[in-house]
């Protein structure tokens, strides 16, 4: 599997973890193409392409192998655990978890482009590298993942929107007057039922006043 492939296997679970805890695509791919060299290095079966450790709550499968780490004086190789997984969507998920629900990346899931985005994981601790946040930025750069970003960013032109526009303009020239207009066009168009509840709050204000 090539950089790219890989970058397409990934765009639709990092999607997902947009559309659940509004962490930005752009990052999330970008985070697995470094942590685990575009899918090249992920603990063999384990399926880790965040280079997640098991920690104390973890109930899943583990893994151990020898790993690097700084002991404040020099590197040295030492056995460590870590989390194991049937597939890299599993992977995946645990990592958009983490970001999304642990209180110290809330700024993350706030982030509006991938600069930001990129620079508060790294000031929220998840990594001691102080060029990680260009190391991401270059990735999502040279593959243009920031236009994944934007095709969810982008404002939505659908009829929902138009249809929006429209009750707004009707109820301030007072041409409708009765929210039972609004619950036919419900009938035939289910998904415009959240629009339907905020015309008759402002119906009901209105009759109010």
């Amino acid at each position: 599997m090539n950089k790219q492939d890989f970058i397409n296997q990934l765009i639709p679970i990092a999607k997902e973890g947009y559309e659940k805890y509004n962490i930005l695509p752009a990052l999330c791919i970008a985070q697995a193409c470094l942590e685990s060299s575009f899918g090249t290095k992920h603990m063999g079966s384990a399926n880790n392409y965040f280079g997640f450790k098991t920690g104390k709550y973890w109930k899943g499968k583990t893994i151990t192998l020898p790993t690097k780490e700084w002991n404040g004086e020099k590197m040295i190789t030492v056995q460590a655990t870590f989390r194991a997984y049937d597939h890299l969507e599993d992977s995946v998920r645990d990592y958009q978890r983490l970001i999304g629900t642990v209180n110290r990346y809330k700024n993350v899931c706030k982030a509006k482009d991938y600069l930001e985005a990129t620079n508060e994981v790294y000031k929220a601790g998840y990594a001691t590298d102080p060029h990680y946040p260009k190391k991401l930025q270059q990735i999502i750069e040279e593959y243009h993942l920031e236009q994944v970003d934007q095709e969810l960013l982008k404002p939505t032109n659908d009829w929902r929107i138009e249809k929006g526009i429209e009750a707004i303009e009707r109820l301030k020239d007072n041409i409708i007057l009765s929210p039972e207009y609004w619950r036919n066009v419900i009938k035939e168009k289910p998904d415009f039922g959240p629009l339907l509840v905020l015309i008759e709050k402002a119906m009901s204000r209105r009759e109010v006043s």
